[in-house]
């Protein structure tokens, strides 16, 4: 259900414990010189580094605005084991120990879910509209990093937790919810529609469970992507599942928007225009 107990660095490289994921690992050493692989009789050295050119903020603060919609995405331990549908198929294949998985997703309070990707959990009407989301830990556990795929977000709050020095006025993909705790953050999807996933960074959760899929609707006539499934023999699609709380009219899956901004990130809070991202400093 989570770890045992810490298991020290030299217990790690001596292959002393039966956890097959604990052992000998890959080390970065940081070096003052190396000689180069591209340029042969070539020395690279730190001393010679050009730090002058580093900027001293490498991204600028995203301003927090009004939403045009908030989600809640609870991960916890909650779910059966569901990612095979009413005929049996799971989506990529799965193991038989799918059925019993409990590490799974829910949205907006409704049905936890294990993974299936032929099951849209959120959908994104149109690209550049500007959404809150509220990740939360619903065990008391893990600590789920939770990911998100090919977009970046930033962070509004922790709730009753303080927001690190390294959190503040950066962008994120990856957020550590803390054992039973919860962080909102700030998200605008940009102009490339599709399928993407957001999932727990626990290999273990998220291999086949702890996942979920959501999809960005672009063009006059969007449309959701169709299910490539894979097989030997080629690959053939399906038409997905649309979760009723995944289609934003749907409204009664939708928690009540937060009145006002937040300046939790670091940043100005502003009014307007959530879609396009605009709006006047307050």
């Amino acid at each position: 259900r989570k770890p045992d107990k810490a298991v020290t660095l030299a217990e790690a490289l001596r292959g002393a414990s039966v956890d097959p994921v604990v052992g000998p690992m890959m080390e970065f050493r940081v070096a003052a010189e190396v000689q180069s692989y591209d340029v042969p009789g070539v020395t690279l050295k730190q001393s010679d580094a050009d730090l002058s050119r580093v900027p001293l903020q490498l991204t600028q603060q995203i301003d927090i605005v009004q939403p045009v919609r908030e989600r809640v995405i609870a991960f916890g331990r909650n779910g059966g084991g569901d990612s095979r549908d009413k005929s049996g198929q799971c989506t990529p294949d799965c193991s038989e120990v799918v059925k019993g998985f409990p590490w799974s997703v829910s949205v907006n309070g409704q049905k936890a879910h294990t993974f299936n990707a032929n099951r849209v959990s959120m959908l994104i009407p149109r690209p550049g509209e500007i959404e809150h989301w509220t990740l939360t830990n619903a065990g008391n556990g893990w600590d789920h990093p939770a990911h998100l795929h090919f977009e970046e977000g930033v962070t509004i709050s922790r709730g009753k937790g303080q927001i690190p020095a390294t959190e503040k006025n950066a962008r994120k993909d990856v957020w550590r919810l803390r054992e039973s705790g919860e962080v909102k953050i700030q998200l605008q999807f940009g102009e490339f529609g599709g399928a993407y996933v957001s999932h727990c960074h626990n290999t273990v959760h998220e291999d086949f469970a702890m996942l979920l899929r959501l999809q960005v609707l672009t063009g006059e006539r969007p449309v959701v992507t169709s299910t490539p499934n894979p097989t030997p023999d080629g690959v053939f699609f399906t038409t997905p599942e649309i979760l009723p709380e995944a289609d934003p009219a749907n409204t009664q899956f939708f928690p009540k928007p937060s009145t006002g901004g937040t300046s939790g990130s670091g940043g100005s809070t502003s009014s307007g225009s959530g879609g396009s991202g605009s709006g006047k400093k307050v």
